[in-house]
Order: C-alpha cells, then sequence, then structure tokens
C-alpha cells in the first residue's frame, strides 16, 4: 500500500459501498475496520489506481441521563446571564 495522504469518504452502509467498488473494477485494501466507539473505515484503489478510504461512523446513542444534565447547565447558563443593553432598551420603552 503506497504511503501518503489518503482522502475519506462519510458513507452510512461500508458493506454496500465495498460491493459496488469491486463491481466497478475498484480493490479493497482493508475492508470494514473498527477504530473503537467511533467507527470504521475501508481503504480501496479505483481501477485507475487511486488510494481512497470509506468512513462509516458509528451510530450516536440517543437519549440518556448526560443528556438531561447538558440541557439542565445550558438553561442555567441562560437565566444567569444579563440583558443586553438593547435588550434593556427595548425594556424600558414598553414601561
Amino acid at each position: 500500500m503506497p504511503v501518503g495522504v489518503t482522502p475519506y469518504v462519510n458513507v452510512a452502509d461500508l458493506a454496500e459501498k465495498e460491493r459496488r467498488i469491486t463491481a466497478a473494477g475498484g480493490r479493497i485494501h482493508k475492508s470494514k475496520q473498527e477504530v473503537p466507539g467511533m467507527g470504521w473505515f475501508t481503504i480501496f484503489s479505483d481501477p485507475d489506481g487511486n488510494m481512497l478510504a470509506l468512513w462509516q461512523p458509528a451510530a450516536k446513542p440517543r437519549g440518556g441521563a448526560d443528556r438531561g444534565a447538558r440541557r439542565k447547565t445550558a438553561a442555567r447558563k441562560t437565566a444567569s446571564r444579563k440583558p443586553s443593553a438593547k435588550a434593556r432598551k427595548k425594556a424600558s420603552r414598553k414601561k
């Protein structure tokens, strides 16, 4: 495998893309290698020999306890902010 810069392209399904690459005459050099907790990658070359790679990110967990904690922190930060000069001026006009 040549040494150098390899561009990566995000994909949703590596297995399906690998089938399409081989069907089009490309060559798979590394098939679906996992990067624990982050996703998977495949390194291949097209029929002309150009090296490329595909990246399939791991699915992000939905919900969870820390999600609510972030919301509470954000709400506290928002509540503790002072109104801007423009907002104070607008509020004084309404009185």
